[in-house]
């Protein structure tokens, strides 16, 4: 039967069962959805009909169909956020890592409140760390933890926001961002490496100040090194030859 009201019904039904069914039934559900806008180009379920369409071309790992699908979701529609976040996971999933984080933006300007901003954010933030785009990478680190999140992802963005000031060598914000980092996660993942970068920070201000006659200066810098690099080589932190000379020539610059 491929005509009048209860044709359609069902078709639509068919359509929504194979989605309710999952994974599984992935090419089914792109065929059913195919069919339904070949016979039905009118009707008033086109629009959840082709979200359909794109979430089994997704799960089938067909993304270049699964973002065409998807953009057909217009404003109105209410799946129109998801079809938006989807697009920019599709592009992730692609390894395309700026338009993922492009697509990643789109959502956070017109999804409005939804489930997955925190989780778009950080996704955007690290597609721009990538493709080093720091400066983007840290504006989306900061917008995630001005909302005060507390999830766990939270050590890894305080962590990869003061590598991004590494990469862009602003050391002064590195070592802001990870002193940060440091009082609130004592015994986090990184913290081993934080600490050795801290040190190697330090050092450097103080054979600054002492190039500059400054004792005082570099004396407080050197000893601030030398703490750094105790923690690190007690927390296992990386390099740890490097992180020994350090502190040796430290030490000897303390005049111990």
């Amino acid at each position: 039967v491929k005509q009048g009201a209860m044709a359609e019904d069902g078709a639509y039904k068919l359509c929504w069962s194979y989605y309710r069914l999952g994974g599984k039934s992935a090419k089914k559900l792109v065929a059913s959805c195919v069919n339904f806008r070949r016979l039905f180009p009118a009707s008033k379920w086109v629009a959840q009909v082709t979200f359909m369409a794109a979430e089994g071309y997704l799960r089938l790992g067909d993304y270049p169909n699964a973002v065409a699908h998807y953009g057909q979701i217009g404003p109105k529609d209410p799946n129109y956020a998801d079809a938006l976040y989807r697009i920019a996971y599709s592009r992730h999933k692609q390894n395309k890592q700026e338009d993922a984080a492009r697509a990643y933006d789109v959502f956070l300007a017109k999804a409005g409140e939804h489930a997955k901003k925190v989780s778009a954010l950080v996704s955007a933030a690290a597609l721009y760390q990538t493709a080093g785009k720091y400066k983007e990478a840290v504006d989306r680190y900061d917008k995630y933890l001005a909302a005060k999140p507390t999830g766990p992802e939270v050590e890894e963005v305080m962590y990869q926001r003061g590598v991004c000031y590494a990469k862009m060598s602003r050391f002064d914000d590195m070592a802001a961002a990870f002193t940060q980092y440091a009082a609130k996660y004592p015994n986090g993942r990184y913290v081993g490496t934080v600490f050795y970068w801290l040190g190697r920070h330090h050092r450097i201000r103080g054979d600054a100040l002492a190039e500059k006659r400054d004792a005082a200066g570099a004396v407080k810098e050197y000893a601030a090194a030398e703490k750094a690099w105790r923690s690190s080589l007690r927390l296992k932190g990386p390099h740890s030859d490097e992180t020994l000379l350090g502190l040796a020539e430290c030490c000897y610059n303390l005049g111990e």
